[in-house]
């Protein structure tokens, strides 16, 4: 809880850079549109994670075997 606070009051206090939001509005605006015009296919949070999960545990595997 502590760190989500300092994050948060970090987060607050830090200056915007309009240039990159306005860019990540866009990316995010684009990256919609091309999911609801079938251009492209979102995929489940849960199975992205399990992927991640899954490579992280075999490269963690292999750098105890060295």
């Amino acid at each position: 809880m502590k760190n989500s606070k300092a994050f948060y009051n970090f987060s607050l206090d830090a200056e915007v850079d309009v240039d990159v939001e306005s860019k990540w509005d866009e990316e995010i605006r684009k990256r919609v549109a091309d999911i609801k015009s079938g251009r492209a296919k979102g995929r489940a949070a849960e199975d992205i994670l399990a992927e991640i999960r899954a490579n992280f545990h075999e490269d963690s595997n292999c750098s105890s075997r060295r």
